[in-house]
C-alpha cells in the first residue's frame, strides 16, 4: 500500500490571520444562513446549551457548525476591538417577537 504525505495544521496551533471588515460581514452572512436552516426554537435550544455549558459531544451536526461560526465571529470581534478597528454607529431598532437568550461565548 502506497503512503502519501500531506501537510496539516496542528490542533494546538494558533494562526494569526488578517481579514477585512467586509470579509467579516461575509462570515456573518454564512452564520446567519446556517442558523436559518433550522427553526428559531432550535437556535434558542442551542443558545441554552451554550449558556448551560453542555458538552459539544451532545450537539447535533447543525449545532456544532453554528457554534463554530459563532466562536469565529466572537474571536474576530474581540480582536477587532483590541486593535481599534471598531466604531460606534446608530441603528434603527424595531420591536422583535423573539425571546432568545444571549449566548455566553
Amino acid at each position: 500500500m502506497e503512503k502519501l504525505q500531506i501537510e496539516r495544521i496542528k490542533n494546538e496551533g494558533i494562526i494569526d490571520i488578517k481579514l477585512s471588515g467586509s470579509f467579516y460581514k461575509r462570515i456573518q452572512q454564512v452564520l446567519n444562513f446556517i442558523a436559518s436552516i433550522e427553526d428559531k426554537d432550535s437556535l434558542t435550544d442551542l443558545i441554552d446549551k451554550l449558556n448551560d455549558e453542555v458538552s459539544d459531544e451532545n450537539f447535533s451536526e447543525w449545532e456544532t457548525v453554528v457554534e463554530t461560526m459563532m466562536i469565529l465571529c466572537s474571536e474576530i470581534e474581540t480582536k477587532a476591538k483590541e486593535q481599534g478597528h471598531t466604531e460606534m454607529v446608530d441603528i434603527e431598532v424595531t420591536p422583535t417577537t423573539t425571546d432568545a437568550p444571549t449566548a455566553n461565548l
